[in-house]
């Protein structure tokens, strides 16, 4: 059995021959207009290898074969079969109603070893069948009357051996015929013995345990015939004849699963309609970036990653697969550039609890990673202090205020700073930090003040108005800002902290 390249558990379905690759469902791309499916590396149409390396032994499906007949049309016409049977005794033209009743069953039966010999798993529908079911008895008696011409010429001209030979032998080809008549709905290819001769080897064993099979199964049928028996008549009559027709449909049905299992030894390609699929673009999408990380091949798995990304921008899953790529490929260029556009979108997505652990992910390839934009550091940082890693957050946030002077929640910053070194025990640090952020919010409280009142003209003390009056008012203001803390640009003097 040939398998997949990149799933080894798989039977194949395909082949690139270009590539030379037995490929299974899942590897092939059949989203193309351009004839059937393709490969994902060359682009190559794909051989069809049918189900001959996946086909599961059809003694294996023998409770699936019992219930086969176990669908409404199919039921409906094995009780009218039945009851045709058995009416026809008591009916003028009783053979003609006979024979009507068995031709019905016979062409069904043969319908269904077709569709199954290519893969259906279902019976077929009563206009499947086209008609013909007289003919086909007669069909089907030619071809008794030619075994039965061959037996006793045997046994009248060369003796009782050889006809008791020829006669065990015509039983033992008899499914073999059925078979070859119903694929070809030629006699004479039927009966010919190099095409028998050439079917029973293709099938090899798998012909004989349907021998056994087929034989099992009569003696069941005679079983279940003396078990209804003949004394409760009309009724009686109607069982056995449902018997034997749902075991006729079960045993061609059987002889159909045999052949789709052998198809490639038998010439021709078919497979079974529960694996015909037409995948969406997410899972065909998904089948490509596997066949890339099989293939090694990671920065294209990543371009890949990132087109599904924007193919399907409402799906997290190919940010998080993405990073778990990069991470267990090392890519770390590629990471560190990917990392923020990551955390946005597991906020974006109320992921929040995944954030933590991304970050520990990449610290631990990356240990002096740190976001270049302010918000994303005092973001990762808020997230591992709440994680229990308040160094973590200190790691990330000393040099922000040094870094971005004019951030806009330095405010915060001071402040997660301060409650960081807090709970690692620097109380000295903490208070520092909290005093910062005070007069940050002091700061911020009175520029929204200012904002929201009326400019009002500024009043010059009188002790001001004569003398040197632009110095001395320069360096009261300048001894002011001092006071608060800032330089001559409203920014806060340099902040050293150390853990």
């Amino acid at each position: 059995m040939s398998r997949c390249y990149y799933h080894p558990a798989s039977a194949a379905k395909w082949e690139c021959e270009h590539c030379c690759t037995p490929l299974c469902d899942n590897c092939a791309d059949e989203s193309g207009s351009r004839g059937g499916p393709r490969c994902f590396q060359c682009q190559a149409e794909l051989h069809n290898l049918g189900a001959s390396h996946s086909a599961e032994p059809f003694w294996r499906k023998l409770s699936d074969a019992f219930r086969y007949p176990a669908n409404a049309q199919a039921i409906v016409l094995i009780v009218l079969c039945s009851v045709g049977s058995a009416i026809a005794g008591y009916m003028p033209f009783s053979l003609i109603i006979y024979l009507l009743a068995l031709g019905a069953i016979l062409r069904y039966a043969f319908t269904c070893l077709k569709t199954t010999a290519l893969g259906k798993t279902q019976p077929p529908e009563w206009n499947e069948t086209n008609g013909g079911g007289l003919t086909l008895v007669m069909q089907l008696f030619a071809i008794a009357l030619v075994l039965g011409v061959v037996v006793f010429a045997a046994y009248h001209y060369v003796g009782a051996g050889m006809g008791g030979f020829m006669a065990t032998l015509s039983i033992l080809v008899f499914p073999a015929i059925v078979i070859l008549f119903a694929d070809r709905d030629n006699l004479v290819e039927a009966l010919n013995p190099l095409n028998i001769l050439q079917l029973i080897l293709a099938l090899g064993t798998s012909y004989g345990v349907l021998l056994g099979m087929i034989m099992i199964m009569m003696a069941s049928v005679e079983v279940l015939h003396s078990l209804v028996g003949e004394h409760v008549g009309f009724i009686g009559y109607i069982l056995q004849g449902a018997i034997s027709n749902y075991y006729l449909i079960v045993t061609f049905h059987i002889m159909g699963l045999m052949i789709f299992q052998h198809q490639g030894d038998l010439g021709y390609i078919a497979r079974e309609d529960s694996d015909v699929h037409q995948r969406s673009d997410k899972d065909r999408h998904l089948s490509k970036i596997d066949i890339a990380v099989k293939q090694g091949d990671y920065n294209k798995a990543v371009d890949l990653y990132v087109e599904a990304n924007s193919l399907f921008p409402q799906d997290i899953q190919f940010y998080e697969r993405c990073f778990d790529l990069l991470c267990a490929a090392r890519l770390k260029v590629r990471l560190e550039k990917f990392f923020p556009h990551f955390i946005h979108q597991l906020e974006k997505h109320n992921q929040t609890l995944k954030v933590y652990p991304a970050l520990k992910k990449i610290r631990a390839l990356l240990p002096q990673y740190c976001p270049e934009a302010p918000s994303q550091k005092l973001l990762l940082a808020q997230y591992a202090k709440r994680h229990g890693d308040p160094k973590l957050a200190l790691q990330l946030l000393l040099d922000l205020p040094k870094s971005h002077p004019q951030f806009a929640q330095l405010n915060l910053v001071m402040r997660t700073i301060s409650e960081a070194f807090l709970d690692i025990g620097k109380e000295s640090q903490a208070q520092k930090a909290a005093a910062l952020a005070d007069k940050l919010d002091q700061k911020l409280a009175d520029e929204k003040e200012q904002t929201q009142a009326p400019t009002r003209k500024r009043r010059v003390p009188k002790a001001l108005k004569t003398g040197n009056q632009s110095e001395e008012w320069n360096k009261a203001e300048s001894e002011d800002k001092l006071k608060g803390g800032q330089d001559d640009n409203g920014n806060l003097p340099p902040i050293e902290f150390k853990l």
